[in-house]
């Protein structure tokens, strides 16, 4: 199912809770991170509140309100919380058995340790972090035996991986526009038919926006590229009239050219050349991702 982290929670503590015969129960932190932007959309089932080290300083916990454990009760609202992560945060995530780690003398680690041990390395790499709090725990806790599990978990944001180029919406910008987005592809080793399709449909959007976004006056689109190890997303912005080219229904190709309703048919090309496409309307702005894997 789609949905933000807060509704996610409410659908699966609901479906759990129908069986569970067992009455158990699990805590969940749960986040979506929209790598283009860093913004982190999060909420919480009773977990222990994660760490994060932003602009380079120490970690710290972020306190938010938790909603009750996944499984507890049925019918529970939980509250979703919004960050922006920029490049270079992390978000340490972990289970209460690594501040509650106990020693011989049934002492604590306490959040306060980890947090010691997380501040050793704040420039190291996740993988650094998580070693550097295991080998703390471990060195506290000695020959005395694990009563929890201990489960950590860090990220590390790397920034927009992406560029993007604003121009005018206008027929004679539609070489500049495929120039770019060749340009940001042309490394990523695909093919020339590949290339080729990515063209297509970067020309059919793209005259779009010019003929009709802003008529009788003209304005910008924005386009953004992203370039991943299994695909690429090309992100078309404009503020134009709010318009989502996804509602118009697909031409009826069994009917004659000629007596066939005019327009979608750009459209139409564009999703079948691209694996994925997604349209939003937010801050006054239309906003087209298509999305094609190599």
């Amino acid at each position: 199912m789609g949905g933000t982290p807060a509704e996610i929670l409410g659908f699966v503590n609901d479906r759990i809770c129908e069986h569970n015969k067992a009455e158990m129960f699990v805590t969940v932190w749960l986040g979506i991170l929209e790598i283009s932007t860093g913004k982190l959309t999060f909420a919480n089932a009773g977990h222990d509140d994660p760490a994060f080290a932003t602009g380079g300083g120490d970690f710290d916990i972020i306190k938010t309100k938790h909603g009750l454990a996944v499984g507890a009760m049925s019918g529970v609202t939980y509250k979703d919380h919004e960050t922006v992560l920029n490049k270079g945060d992390k978000v340490f995530l972990y289970t209460d058995g690594v501040p509650e780690a106990t020693d011989k003398d049934n002492h604590l680690f306490t959040t306060q340790k980890m947090l010691d041990a997380l501040n050793e390395c704040t420039a190291s790499a996740p993988e650094t972090v998580i070693k550097t709090v295991r080998k703390r725990v471990d060195e506290f806790v000695g020959d005395a035996p694990q009563f929890d599990d201990v489960t950590m978990l860090c990220l590390e944001y790397k920034g927009k991986n992406g560029k993007s180029v604003k121009l005018k919406a206008e027929n004679e910008n539609l070489g500049k526009a495929i120039d770019f987005v060749r340009d940001c592809i042309k490394d990523s080793g695909c093919s020339e038919k590949f290339m080729r399709q990515t063209e297509l449909f970067v020309e059919e959007i793209f005259v779009n926006v010019a003929h009709y976004a802003y008529t009788p006056d003209t304005g910008d689109v924005e386009i953004s590229v992203e370039v991943f190890a299994d695909k690429i997303t090309v992100t078309f912005t404009d503020e134009g009239k709010k318009y989502n080219p996804l509602e118009k229904p697909d031409p009826d190709l069994t009917v004659p050219a000629d007596k066939r309703e005019i327009g979608g048919l750009g459209i139409y090309m564009t999703k079948k050349l691209s694996d994925e496409m997604e349209y939003d309307y937010k801050d006054g702005k239309n906003v087209l991702t298509v999305e094609k894997r190599f």
